[in-house]
C-alpha cells in the first residue's frame, strides 16, 4: 500500500498542470522568504470532482489571530518549483556541469599567452670552446607564445573522451533535476493532503463537540427529576473529552501546516487554509488497478534510473580514457624564442641601447607517448575506472530493487535493460 501510495502520489505531482491556479494573495507574497517576486494570479477554489453529501460537516476555519494563508494544492505546486531549495541546488549543478561540458569541447583548440619578456646577464659566462669571459647583456621581447606548464600540452585522450564524460554527466544531472523537482513535488502533495485531512478531522470534532454540548443542556433540563445527577456527570465529562480532541485536532492542523509551509518556504507564523472543500476528491488513476501493472510505468519514468544510467555511461567513457591513454601521444608545443621556453614569436630587442631589431620566431614541437609509473599507474587507472563503473551498476540495481526486479516483466523492459550494460 505504501508503493501504491508514492506511485499515486509521483503521478498526481506530475500531473497538475492548471493555468491561472493561484491562490496566494499580494499581502502573503510580501511575507514570503525573499527569494523572487512571484507573479501569481488570483483563482477561485477547486471544484470537487464527486458529488459531495450536504449533511457532512462545514470545513472548520483559522483563528483570525494565525494569520490564515489561503491557499489550494495548484498553487502550492508553484511556489514548490519557484522556491524548493532541491530544486534551484539542481538546476545551479546544471549550470555547472554544461561550463564543464564547454571546457572540455574546447580542449582542441590551443592556449596561447600574450605578454613580454626581459632578459639580463652579468658575470662570466662559458661558450662552447670552454672559454670564460665577463660579459653583461640584455634583451627585451614582445610577442605570443604557447601555454605555461599544462596548458601547453595538448592531450589527445581528453580532447577526445573528456567532453563524452562531461555529456553523460550533464545528462545525469538533468536527470537529477527531474527527480528534485519530483520529490519537492510529491513532499507538497503529501503535506496538503495531511493539512487536509487534519482539517478535516478537526471538522469532525467540532461537529461531535457540538452535539455533546447539546446533549448536556438537554440532561440539565431534564436533571435531577428525570435522570440521575451522575447522568449529567458523565455527560459533562464525555463533553471535556470532545472539547479536548477538538483542541488536539486543532493542534494537528497547525502542525501540518507548519510542515507545508516549511517545504514552501513562506512565513513560519502563518497557517495554511485550504481553499477545496474539505471532500474534494480527486482521481487521477484507477485505485483498483493491480501494483504490477502501475511498477513499470513508475520504473521506466524514474528520473533517477536516466541519471544513473548516464553515470554509468560517463565511467564507460572514462575507462576508455585510461586504456587508450598509453597509445596516444602527447603533443607539446612551446615557445623558444626566451629562456624561459614561452614566447614564440614577437618583437625582438637584443639591448635597448642596440639599433639591430626585427621579429623573432622559435617553436619546440614534441610528440610524446607516456607511461605513468614505467605502465604500472596506467594498469592502476584501469583498474579503478572499472571499479567505479561497476559500482554504478550495483547503483543502478539498488535503484531498481527499490521499486520491484525487471524480471517479471518480460520483453518490455528488456531494450532499457541492454542500455544499462557495459
Amino acid at each position: 500500500m505504501r508503493q501504491k501510495r508514492r506511485c499515486f502520489l509521483v503521478l498526481l505531482a506530475g500531473s497538475f498542470t492548471w493555468p491561472g491556479c493561484g491562490a496566494i494573495g499580494p499581502a502573503a507574497i510580501q511575507e514570503a522568504a525573499p527569494l523572487a517576486v512571484l507573479q501569481i494570479p488570483l483563482a477561485s477554489p477547486a471544484q470537487p470532482q464527486s458529488p459531495v453529501n450536504q449533511n457532512l460537516p462545514a470545513a472548520p476555519v483559522c483563528q483570525p489571530e494565525d494569520r490564515p494563508l489561503p491557499i489550494n494544492l495548484p498553487t502550492a505546486l508553484q511556489l514548490a518549483h519557484a522556491r524548493g531549495v532541491d530544486i534551484a541546488a539542481a538546476a545551479e549543478r546544471i549550470k555547472v556541469a554544461a561550463a564543464v561540458l564547454d571546457q572540455a569541447r574546447a580542449l582542441w583548440l590551443p592556449t596561447i599567452t600574450v605578454g613580454g619578456d626581459y632578459f639580463q646577464h652579468a658575470g662570466p659566462v662559458q661558450d662552447v670552446s670552454n672559454a670564460v669571459f665577463n660579459d653583461t647583456h640584455n634583451s627585451l621581447m614582445l610577442g605570443a607564445g604557447t601555454g605555461i606548464g599544462p596548458a601547453a600540452v595538448f592531450t589527445v585522450t581528453d580532447a577526445v573522451f573528456a567532453p563524452l564524460v562531461a555529456k553523460q554527466q550533464l545528462l545525469a544531472g538533468e536527470a537529477k533535476l527531474q527527480a528534485a523537482a519530483n520529490d519537492t513535488l510529491v513532499a507538497v502533495t503529501d503535506a496538503d493532503f495531511t493539512v487536509q485531512q487534519a482539517r478535516g478531522e478537526l471538522a469532525g470534532f467540532v461537529d461531535a463537540t457540538r452535539r455533546m454540548e447539546d446533549v448536556v443542556a438537554r440532561t440539565r433540563m431534564l436533571a435531577p427529576a428525570i435522570v440521575p445527577e451522575f447522568e449529567l456527570l458523565r455527560a459533562e465529562a464525555e463533553l471535556a473529552r470532545r472539547q479536548q480532541a477538538e483542541l488536539t485536532a486543532r493542534e494537528r492542523w497547525k502542525v501540518a501546516s507548519a510542515d507545508l509551509v516549511r517545504l514552501l518556504r513562506l512565513d513560519t507564523a502563518i497557517q495554511v487554509e485550504p481553499l477545496e472543500p474539505a471532500q474534494l476528491r480527486i482521481s487521477l488513476i484507477d485505485v483498483h488497478k493491480p501494483l504490477e501493472e502501475l511498477l513499470p510505468i513508475a520504473l521506466i519514468s524514474r528520473p533517477e534510473l536516466a541519471s544513473q544510467q548516464a553515470q554509468i555511461q560517463a565511467t564507460l567513457a572514462e575507462l576508455k580514457q585510461e586504456r587508450w591513454r598509453p597509445l596516444l601521444p602527447s603533443l607539446v608545443v612551446r615557445g623558444a624564442s626566451t629562456p624561459g621556453s614561452t614566447l614564440a614569436v614577437g618583437g625582438f630587442l637584443p639591448s635597448p641601447n642596440s639599433n639591430v631589431s626585427g621579429v623573432r620566431g622559435d617553436v619546440d614541437v614534441q610528440l610524446l607517448w607516456q607511461l605513468n609509473n614505467l605502465g604500472f599507474g596506467n594498469a592502476a587507472l584501469v583498474h579503478q575506472r572499472e571499479a567505479e563503473n561497476r559500482l554504478a551498476l550495483v547503483d543502478m540495481t539498488r535503484i531498481q530493487d527499490q521499486f520491484g526486479s525487471t524480471e517479471r516483466w518480460g520483453s518490455r523492459h528488456s531494450a532499457w535493460r541492454r542500455t544499462t550494460r557495459c
